[in-house]
């Protein structure tokens, strides 16, 4: 297999005259924005303004960046921050995650024998820095950490045909190429390539060295993260698809399918500590990045009940807190019932203080629970499923639906606060909040966009 190909683009198209066929609808500050298509199918930027973002991480090296989902980072900053948007020449498929002055996203069309594609974006302009190229989907966040940005690959198609596959035993997930590929922060230049012979959909974890690969083939491999060397590889019982490890001690604690359960792996003896099974789970187990708080792991599901399966229309969403060090669930959440959700399958918990703040993909019920016992503390109807984790800001839940409309939210009461519609996307990816600047993604038909929104715009 040819190395992904790597370019680093000489110039971005900039308008400031939005011109061509009608795309999306972009509102900031209350004032909207007409999105239109180039037709060129490069990479375009609409740049209403243009301003320092401030201080940035110099890492993100898990999931969200940190083990409560929270992706909201603010350093001492005076500037508003950027206002533009990008339009990308294939869909996105990731949230944005922004290191040293650098935003990365991921897209592609997400399916067997597609390209997968990573962006490295300057956050105050909107321009391109440089692109990498792999040649399978691609659909996870990008990591980065100690000048590396690391990027899985693997599809979602499974190479033996099952109706529930999530919850037969022994199921792999992934066709055609796969493994993680780790590039130059700075260049995008390919460091090292990893192949794997399942699908590698879940964002890596990074610690001390180490990356931790969780696969469509069951297994976790442990890579050295200057080379890309094999240090360690344990059997997982089951495949994961988007619930990547969280390291907690001596475990690596994920949520995997083929049968539908959350795992605890013990990272000195490189054995299983316990799997515990999710009731009547019929997906998103292995989809949902697990929280951790105070000894408690939590985790979101589809289920059903007796008789019911992956394919029957009624579901339940559910939230589950299970015990880190027995596996025991302590308490359970229903959420929402209705038909089974044809894209993504759950809502991701994000945690702050004591509470826990979730919607699901059934419908626009998004949550506020007692994170110790799962208490509903309150509850709004947002009108669409918000499937994504929300971010936590100055007292205030910023949660953003599928179809792309934000809500600002009382953290206390539940209040809406403002809605504001960002664009008539079919999916939304975010948000990610760095200091007073707002970035969220999302599509329509086979054009992906990110948007930078000034957080005053979304808090006035």
């Amino acid at each position: 297999m040819a190395l992904p190909g790597r370019s680093t683009p000489t110039k971005t198209s900039v308008r400031k005259t939005w011109v061509g066929v009608l795309a999306a609808v972009l509102a900031v500050g209350g004032v909207f924005y007409i999105i239109k298509h180039n037709g060129t199918g490069g990479v375009a930027l609409y740049q209403l303004s243009h301003a320092p973002l401030g201080p940035t991480p110099l890492s993100w090296p898990e999931d969200h960046r940190s083990l409560v989902n929270n992706d909201s980072v603010q350093f001492p900053s005076q500037s508003p921050g950027p206002n533009y948007l990008v339009q990308l020449p294939s869909l996105v498929n990731s949230d944005s995650p922004v290191v040293r002055n650098t935003l990365y996203v991921v897209g592609g069309l997400g399916r067997t024998g597609h390209a997968g594609y990573l962006w490295a974006i300057n956050p105050e302009k909107g321009t391109v820095r440089w692109t990498a190229t792999v040649p399978n989907a691609t659909f996870s966040e990008p990591i980065v950490a100690e000048g590396r940005v690391y990027l899985s690959e693997g599809n979602a198609a499974f190479p033996v045909a099952s109706p529930s596959p999530a919850t037969t035993p022994g199921s792999k997930r992934g066709t055609g190429p796969s493994g993680l590929y780790a590039y130059n922060a700075k260049n995008g230049k390919l460091l090292w390539q990893y192949p794997t012979q399942y699908a590698d959909q879940a964002p890596v974890t990074v610690s001390h060295g180490h990356v931790f690969l969780l696969t469509g083939g069951r297994h976790l491999d442990v890579l050295n993260a200057k080379n890309g060397h094999l240090l360690w590889q344990a059997r997982t019982d089951v495949y994961v698809s988007r619930s990547s490890a969280r390291l907690i001690g001596h475990r690596a604690y994920f949520g995997g399918a083929g049968p539908l359960e959350v795992v605890a792996l013990n990272r000195t003896h490189q054995k299983i500590a316990w799997k515990r099974p999710i009731p009547y789970a019929t997906g998103g187990v292995d989809d949902t990045p697990l929280v951790y708080h105070q000894g408690l792991l939590y985790t979101a599901a589809l289920t059903g009940r007796t008789g019911i399966t992956r394919t029957n229309p009624h579901h339940f969403a559910r939230v589950f807190a299970i015990d880190a060090q027995t596996g025991k669930i302590v308490w359970k959440r229903k959420l929402a019932e209705g038909q089974n959700p044809p894209f993504k399958e759950t809502g991701t918990p994000m945690l702050h203080g004591q509470q826990l703040f979730v919607g699901n993909a059934i419908n626009g019920r998004f949550v506020a629970l007692s994170a110790s016992t799962g208490k509903v503390l309150w509850s709004d109807n947002l009108k669409s499923p918000v499937t994504r984790p929300p971010v936590y800001v100055g007292g205030k839940i910023l949660a953003i639906t599928a179809g792309g409309t934000l809500y600002s939210m009382s953290a206390q009461s539940g209040a809406i606060l403002h809605r504001h519609r960002i664009a008539h996307w079919a999916n939304a990816y975010g948000p990610v909040l760095v200091n007073h600047t707002l970035f969220v993604t999302g599509n329509t038909g086979q054009q992906g966009f990110l948007a930078a929104i000034p957080l005053k715009s979304i808090l006035k």
